[in-house]
């Protein structure tokens, strides 16, 4: 039986949404796949691997200016089979770690760390 898992999060960042944009495209480039991007809608989908073994986590993005802020929401998902759980969690995890490696985001988001 199939079941599956979602996770989201929500980061607000002090810079431009295209600087946002370009780390974000970046980091789907080197864990995982572009299926779509619309610069005009805000919003980025793809496909993330965390294991060989399992279904992919598909990952949608949507970026926004708010006021003098960009926010950065993020939503994963993936088809879990009778051996794997907590795909989508996994995924979100590791596009949020190699994000915060981008030099250009570094110190830029206001969340409470």
């Amino acid at each position: 039986m199939l079941t599956e898992s979602k996770a989201e999060e929500t980061i607000v960042y002090n810079t431009e949404p295209a600087t946002v944009a370009e780390a974000c495209l970046k980091v789907l480039r080197e864990i995982g796949k572009i299926t779509e991007e619309s610069r005009q809608t805000g919003t980025i989908a793809g496909k993330l691997s965390v294991n060989i073994y399992a279904n992919p986590v598909y990952i949608n993005l949507r970026i926004s200016k708010k006021g003098e802020t960009t926010e950065l929401h993020i939503q994963t998902q993936r088809k879990e089979g009778l051996l794997t759980s907590g795909g989508a969690q996994k995924g979100l995890s590791s596009f949020l770690e190699k994000l915060g490696q981008e030099k250009n985001l570094s110190g830029a988001s206001t969340a409470g760390w």
